[in-house]
């Protein structure tokens, strides 16, 4: 009963049965868990939970080492078992690897079949070179331009040799459908595109109002960020000493040991502690529950009255779509087939409906339109400014502050006091409201609610948001913000813990820097002497294929350069997509647009600024493999594309992406929203054999379920949520319904399946493993190993199954929950959550009273030996119907190497 006609997509199914064909692979999954559950043999000697952690901590190190072929050595080795902590909590050393092997997906040039060919190196010449192997050309640009007049034919396949050696980019490198089928190939293992200006490390002398600090003119050098709409005129916002990014000029100061202040946490569960939000915290800025803390500083908000729903004029698009949609209804929501059609009440209800808004608190995303679901609809506005105490330390520093308009200030979404009364003239405001009714909740609507944020200790840190400022009252202890706020979809009416950064006079530190530009000067705050390269970020974007959904870029492949130095982007704009939390910002150290057939191979990207790669709007069948993305300022790869409102049969997103065999380690290092992964407005995308670790909030995360036909298979993902208080390794939203094709070729608001299967989840710090959250619908979920975390969440959307999976949880896991949890509220289209192995502090399953039978034939392992179903032990729950063929164990009964043995067989080790 698992699988029926109407979902035989649900599965790669080959059988008129519909019934799934298991591999001999799955077969042995079986055969095992039916050996674990009849042959309690007792316990080794010396088996503890604890050990059975560690041991699989060491599998998914040599996971890790069979997804990546090899690649990375035993330095990429030593990374996952960091990662994993296995030396602090399991006291295992790494055994010794051999050098890396290099990435199968970039062979030697002499492998290539060219029509043509040029080559770059940096003792070329643009002038006297002629672009072969003796006389190389010594810019990409000048390579570019002859590929472009020695082409035959726009078939002819040329390709363009970069030789050994660092090539400081002037400009983007940006690639037209002039440029299709070129493939620019990195000869030799160390050829790096900077998107930096080099500063003469002699130019540096000790500053005279402080010897401890370095400066330097960079009168000449035209030292400024540069986006992809041309130049900010602002001042560079990253600099990097010896290939490694110092920290901006901020109060608090960061941690000295932790470059521009990303988190490490240490791995292992933090039950319902909130995890501490390390360089956020000092002082007056102390996250401290003391309300003589709290008070220190507000939140001022913009004065939205009467009421968000202000904004929405509704309906503002008309649109009739048959046979899938009948009756359209923009105020009561459009229902997708088999969703319940609960109310929406004050956008808090689930049920997927459309709405269009434009203006108001949406002033701050570009284009200034959402196209989205209630909940974006109802709490999108942000904070405008913020208001210190009398008595707050930070009021004094701020007399001293110069160049105010170039600082930033940094914070994350919670519970905080706000000051709204009065305040009508920030970005975002307009009209007038009783703050007080803001603050109790009693604004109309709210049936009593406090504002979004709720009121306990951390909770939230759901999303991160920057503004530039706009300007600073030290007398009134106010600083006001312009630019910003667009970095999470979903706002609220305040935020918490919070610095600045980008102030000369904070400058305080090893290992700050500032770039002053009414000095047009580079300070820095050395914490080493005597550093080899100094080197400012200008370029956000390194690279860019850049065509149209009618006249595409097609058969470029770019393959085994290292990229450097990219700038930051979170102080630009931010789109709003998909009727999710998040919307990715539109630009990366590489950009894919336009394309078709694009290969990315074996690239390094080191300390990106924002997003390492995104592939956006019209694209066709892009590849990216074996690529290392580390300490990524915001999101390693990024899949985002646009819709006509509800309308998604247009086309203009990404469809068929492969993201395989890649290594993502360390994410939104300097904008905490970002994830491994995003998506949003895409389709079909495949995300396989990657090894993804350490982030703030999701590993993975699908914005929207537009389209649907994802594959999500044979990834190790662990180590995130180290911030958040809720999310996912993996999180998905499904708010708001799209007409696509995808599902059986014609119009259709229902997606077409996606799949998780064969992946290693492990060790959320906070939340979920798998979080199907808000509406998130026909994802099928099999074959998972699944350490650690809250086990698995489906909230308020149809259509989701999990089966066959491995559920674990350990003694040093503080977390005790559900190990299948159905929210009130979804539908009664529910499917099975069956035949998984749940084993360690599992208190049971919740089953929905609308939904009998759902969760069957499940085999439980827990220190006491039973667990509950809706409340009820197992046998009295089997008595009304609920959970039949499932079983209960002692956890003592079950040997730590059965478990691996499982483990083994479902990932194919």
């Amino acid at each position: 009963a698992i699988c029926t006609p109407l979902h035989a997509d649900a599965f790669k199914l080959d059988c008129p049965s519909c019934a799934m064909r298991l591999s001999a692979k799955s077969q042995l999954v079986v055969v095992v868990v039916a050996a674990m559950v009849m042959v309690m043999a007792p316990p080794t000697q010396g088996t503890v939970v604890d050990s059975m952690e560690c041991g699989l901590r060491i599998l998914a190190l040599q996971f890790s080492q069979s997804l990546l072929l090899n690649a990375g050595g035993a330095a990429r080795d030593l990374e996952v078992a960091s990662a994993l902590r296995l030396s602090a909590d399991c006291g295992y050393t790494v055994p010794r690897r051999a050098t890396a092997t290099p990435p199968a997906a970039v062979p030697p040039p002499r492998y290539r079949r060219s029509v043509c060919s040029v080559h770059v190196a940096t003792t070329g010449s643009d002038t006297t070179g002629t672009g072969s192997l003796a006389l190389p050309f010594a810019t990409l640009d000048r390579a570019q331009r002859a590929v472009r007049a020695t082409r035959s034919s726009p078939a002819a396949l040329c390709s363009v040799y970069v030789h050994t050696g660092v090539y400081y980019l002037e400009r983007t490198l940006v690639l037209t459908a002039e440029d299709s089928n070129t493939e620019w190939i990195a000869v030799g293992d160390d050829v790096t595109l900077s998107g930096g200006v080099p500063l003469p490390v002699g130019s540096f002398s000790p500053s005279a109002s402080n010897p401890s600090v370095l400066e330097a003119s960079v009168a000449g050098l035209n030292l400024t960020t540069v986006t992809p709409r041309g130049s900010t005129g602002g001042p560079a916002n990253r600099l990097f000493v010896d290939d490694v990014p110092m920290v901006w000029a901020r109060y608090p100061d960061a941690p000295p040991t932790l470059p521009e202040c990303a988190l490490k946490v240490p791995l292992g569960r933090v039950g319902l502690a909130t995890p501490p939000r390390v360089g956020f915290m000092k002082d007056a800025l102390t996250p401290s529950w003391d309300p003589a803390v709290v008070a220190n500083y507000s939140w001022i908000i913009p004065t939205v009255g009467p009421h968000p729903h202000a904004y929405y004029a509704e309906p503002t698009q008309h649109i009739t779509f048959s046979p899938n949609w009948s009756t359209p209804s923009f105020n009561g929501g459009v229902p997708r087939p088999g969703w319940a059609n609960t109310p929406v009440i004050d956008g808090a209800g689930m049920t997927p409906c459309y709405w269009d808004a434009a203006g108001g608190p949406f002033a701050r995303f570009t284009p200034a339109v959402a196209h989205g679901a209630p909940r974006t609809r109802t709490v999108s506005v942000a904070p405008v400014g913020v208001a210190l105490a009398a008595g707050s330390p930070f009021s004094s520093r701020m007399r001293e502050w110069s160049e105010v308009e170039w600082g930033v200030v940094q914070s994350m979404h919670w519970w905080h006091a706000v000051e709204c009364a009065g305040d009508v003239d920030g970005p975002n405001a307009t009209g007038t409201v009783d703050c007080t009714s803001i603050k109790t909740g009693t604004w109309p609507g709210s049936a009593g609610r406090k504002p979004y944020g709720g009121p306990g200790p951390g909770d939230g840190y759901w999303g991160a948001w920057a503004w530039q400022i706009e300007s600073v009252d030290a007398t009134a202890r106010r600083i006001r913000f312009g630019s910003g706020g667009s970095q999470t979809t979903r706002g609220a009416l305040n935020a918490g813990p919070w610095y600045v950064e980008g102030i000369k006079e904070e400058l305080t530190a090893p290992g700050e820097w500032v770039h002053s530009v009414a000095d047009d000067k580079v300070y820095l705050y050395p914490n080493a002497t005597g550093p080899s390269s100094i080197v400012a970020a200008s370029l956000e974007q390194l690279v860019a294929v850049r065509g149209e959904q009618d006249h595409p870029v097609v058969g470029v492949r770019i393959a085994g350069f290292k990229l450097r130095h990219s700038a930051s982007h979170y102080t630009g704009p931010y789109p709003t997509c998909g009727g999710g939390d998040l919307c990715a910002a539109r630009t990366g150290t590489v950009v894919i647009t336009g394309g078709e057939n694009i290969t990315l191979s074996g690239l390094d990207i080191d300390h990106p600024g924002g997003n390492a790669i995104a592939i956006l709007d019209y694209n066709r069948g892009v590849d990216v493999s074996n690529c290392s993305l580390r300490h990524v300022g915001e999101m390693g790869f990024v899949v985002e594309g646009q819709t006509d409102g509800i309308d998604a049969t247009k086309g203009n997103y990404p469809v068929g992406t492969r993201i395989h065999h890649n290594f993502v380690y360390e994410v939104a290092t300097k904008m905490r929203g970002g994830c491994a992964f995003f998506q949003s407005l895409a389709a079909l995308t495949e995300f396989d054999h990657n090894v993804a670790l350490n982030g703030p909030r999701a590993g993975i995360n699908f914005n929207d379920g537009m389209g649907g036909g994802n594959n999500v298979h044979h990834n190790l993902v662990g180590n995130f949520v180290r911030e958040s208080a809720d999310h996912g390794n993996e999180n998905s939203w499904d708010r708001v319904p799209f007409l696509s094709t995808f599902r059986n070729g014609t119009a259709s608001l229902v997606p077409r399946w996606s799949r998780n299967h064969h992946n290693f989840w492990l060790l959320p710090n906070f939340g979920q493993n798998i979080d199907h959250d808000d509406g998130s619908a026909y994802y099928n979920d099999s074959y998972n190993v699944i350490l650690g975390g809250g086990g698995w969440n489906k909230h308020s959307g149809p259509y989701q199954m999990a089966i066959g999976n491995l559920w674990i949880t350990t003694s040093s896991d503080k977390l005790t929950a559900q190990c299948g949890s159905e929210i009130a509220g979804q539908s009664n289209t529910t499917l099975p959550f069956a035949a998984n192995v749940c084993i360690g502090n599992w208190s049971g399953v919740s089953e929905l009273a609308s939904t009998p039978n759902s969760s069957y034939g499940n085999t439980f392992f827990t220190p006491s030996g039973s667990v509950t179903v809706n409340g009820l032990p197992l046998g009295k729950a089997q008595a009304l119907g609920l959970e039949p063929g499932s079983t209960e164990h002692p956890l003592a009964t079950l040997p730590t190497d059965k478990v691996l043995t499982l483990v083994k067989a479902l990932l194919g080790m």
